[in-house]
C-alpha cells in the first residue's frame, strides 16, 4: 500500500485591519470595505462580516455595505475562529429631498 503525504507550510495570520475606520454614505448608497491581512500571504483568510445595526446599514460577505436609513452602525469583520477583529463606524445620511412646490395657507393678509 502507498500513501501520499502533502506537507503544507501554514502561515499564521497575525492581524486584520479594514482599509477605513470611518465611512459616510447616503441612504440607498453602497460602498465597500477591504480587509488587509498581516501577513498578506497568510494561509487562512476566511472572515465573517456583520453590521451592529442592520436597520441602518447591511453588509454582505464581500464587504459591500448598503445604507438603509439615517443613523450610525459599526461594520465588523472577524476571522471565523474569532481571534482577529476589525471594525468601521458607518454613518448613513438621509437623502435630501428636493422641494417641488410651495403653498401658503392664506391668499391675503392684512397687517396693521
Amino acid at each position: 500500500m502507498c500513501c501520499v503525504v502533502n506537507v503544507v507550510n501554514v502561515i499564521e495570520l497575525k492581524e486584520i485591519k479594514l482599509d477605513k475606520t470611518t465611512l459616510k454614505i447616503k441612504e440607498k448608497e453602497s460602498a465597500s470595505l477591504i480587509v488587509k491581512y498581516n501577513p498578506s500571504n497568510a494561509t487562512n483568510k476566511n472572515v465573517i462580516w456583520e453590521s451592529s445595526n442592520k436597520r441602518v446599514a447591511t453588509v454582505d460577505q464581500t464587504g459591500k455595505i448598503i445604507g438603509i436609513k439615517a443613523g450610525t452602525t459599526t461594520i465588523i469583520v472577524k476571522t471565523k475562529d474569532g481571534k482577529h477583529v476589525s471594525n468601521c463606524k458607518v454613518t448613513v445620511e438621509a437623502i435630501s429631498k428636493k422641494v417641488t412646490s410651495v403653498s401658503l395657507d392664506k391668499k391675503e393678509l392684512e397687517i396693521n
